[in-house]
């Protein structure tokens, strides 16, 4: 089985990169990106079969239709290429940290957040998060790489992450998911981590299929 992806027209999803132009490591912008290249920097980032999510075209076009209903900060927030969001235990989102948010030169600061060594965010600060909506949600609009299914969340976790990566963040991608592992690594409770290619939000494309 492969994975392959349904060319669409992205429509309303604009490309929101402020302070992400100079960054080191960031690929050219190329909606021709192929999905083999995109594997490729996932074996570089290390994800597991289990930890490996695909992010549906129709992310944007829910983002799309609830556009009206969001500040523009928070709406265009959530189509930054790199973000993380932290779920309860009950699943429930408790807060996004976009790459927007995370500022830095010729790298992005995670430090800023505590990685890699722990992750600290002000929720009193948090624009983002919808204590409503739910990891099985945001799980709607993704599939399991290997399968194409729709991801299910592990039961009696402590919390959850996912973590949202590019390829046309290349490195950046890559040192994200350095600092995610060893921050999971020293974690004294259970989380569940997961890695969702978020290209969908950059180029346009569907969401995988199987071809028998």
């Amino acid at each position: 089985m492969v994975r392959v992806f349904r060319p669409l027209l992205v429509g309303m999803c604009a490309l929101f990169l402020t302070g992400c132009i100079a960054l080191y490591g960031i690929h050219p912008f190329d909606r021709e990106v192929t999905p083999k290249q995109v594997e490729k920097l996932a074996k570089r980032m290390k994800i597991s079969e289990q930890e490996d999510l695909v992010l549906s075209l129709r992310y944007c076009e829910h983002l799309d239709a609830v556009k009206d209903t969001l500040r523009e900060k928070v709406w265009s927030g959530m189509h930054q290429p790199l973000q993380l969001r932290w779920y309860s235990k009950g699943g429930r989102l408790q807060w996004i940290v976009p790459n927007c948010d995370v500022g830095g030169f010729p790298n992005l600061q995670w430090s800023h957040f505590g990685l890699p060594d722990t992750l600290a965010v002000d929720l009193e600060n948090r624009d983002y998060a919808d204590s409503a909506w739910t990891i099985s949600d945001d799980y709607s609009f993704m599939t399991v790489h290997s399968t194409g299914q729709v991801p299910v969340r592990k039961q009696d976790m402590d919390g959850y992450l996912l973590v949202y990566w590019t390829y046309y963040m290349g490195r950046q991608s890559v040192r994200l998911s350095k600092y995610i592992r060893k921050w999971h690594k020293h974690q004294g409770r259970s989380i569940e981590v997961r890695y969702v290619n978020a290209d969908s939000l950059m180029m346009g494309w569907g969401k995988p299929e199987i071809d028998h």
